[in-house]
């Protein structure tokens, strides 16, 4: 029984051999026709392949632009974060800097004798030696311009 089957079963086997090889020594479009067909299922394997790449590149698309959503939002949280933990730092010193007061170490202590001033006598003087030295030089100055003086006085006419 077992050896019938297995015998039937490399008839068989030896059918199909025979087959194929006489299958493959066809030529022309049955030959074409028939490789086809064998590779119709390949194909159609193929073109499953292909749209299922696309449709995966596709969300792979969408995941990064939304992975870019995520960073932005992540940022922009970061930095509000850090502009309200600086203005709470702002408030707590200013409420502190409110409470308080200045004091002064020690108050100021007066002189034992009044410090000298400068004489009205020494400032006038001064002031005349400036005047003087001015007007010398504007005399100078006027002179070397070539320009007139500015008082002089006219000739008696005779």
């Amino acid at each position: 029984t077992i050896a019938d089957a297995a015998a039937q079963t490399s008839t068989l086997a030896d059918m199909g051999q025979t087959q194929g090889g006489d299958l493959l020594r066809l030529a022309g479009e049955e030959t074409l026709t028939l490789s086809d067909e064998a590779n119709a299922p390949m194909a159609d394997t193929l073109a499953q392949l292909e749209s299922r790449l696309q449709a995966l590149q596709s969300q792979l698309e969408a995941e990064n632009a939304r992975n870019q959503q995520f960073i932005q939002q992540r940022d922009l949280s970061w930095d509000t974060f850090k502009a309200l933990s600086t203005k709470q730092a702002e408030l707590v010193l200013e409420r502190a800097a409110a409470n308080s007061e200045v004091r002064m170490g020690t108050p100021a202590v007066a002189p034992d004798r009044p410090i000298p001033g400068v004489s009205l006598l020494l400032s006038v003087a001064l002031a005349g030696v400036v005047g003087l030295w001015f007007a010398i030089f504007l005399a100078f100055l006027l002179e070397y311009l070539g320009k007139k003086p500015l008082f002089t006085r006219s000739a008696p006419a005779s």
